[in-house]
């Protein structure tokens, strides 16, 4: 998942990694940020698996998650926004897609708000691709502080 600093990228990643280890999988979890605090870019890297995983890196990504344009500039300036990079690419319909580049546009940062825009994109690939039960996300919003588990849940719910 690549996005803005400050718009719950590694938050959304987390409760995808708690949903997945509720669901029964091994999970694993990589996190880039800038020093400055909300400014510029995160990414979060996530693996799931349904055996242990001894190898935390990313090799062939299942799918690719962009939610903003300082995510977009990281993975260009990294060689990762590129064909073949990713089996499959979500990118937010705001974004300029780059020349080669076939992804999936969807209007993620208008549906679910700056904040919410990959929670609700990991939702729905998650769903799209039947890793794990909804119940798992249910479970692991149970687990978060009580003045942050509406929001999941609205974001749980507008997936649908």
């Amino acid at each position: 998942v690549a996005g803005r600093a400050g718009e719950r990228v590694q938050s959304a990643a987390l409760l995808a990694g708690a949903a997945a280890t509720a669901a029964g999988l091994s999970v694993t979890m990589r996190t880039d940020s800038p020093v400055t605090q909300g400014t510029g870019f995160s990414l979060a890297e996530l693996t799931f698996a349904p055996e242990p995983i001894a190898y935390t890196g990313l090799v062939d990504p299942d799918v690719v998650v962009v939610t903003a344009a300082e995510g977009a500039g990281e993975l260009l300036g990294r060689g990762l926004l590129a064909p073949g990079a990713a089996r499959r690419w979500v990118m937010d319909a705001s974004l300029p897609v780059p020349e080669g580049l076939a992804p999936v546009e969807r209007d993620l940062r208008a549906r679910y708000g700056a904040k919410a825009a990959a929670l609700g994109a990991l939702v729905e690939e998650i769903d799209r691709a039947g890793w794990w039960d909804r119940r798992a996300w249910s479970v692991a919003i149970a687990q978060l502080p009580v003045s942050r588990r509406s929001a999941a849940e609205a974001v749980l719910a507008k997936a649908r």
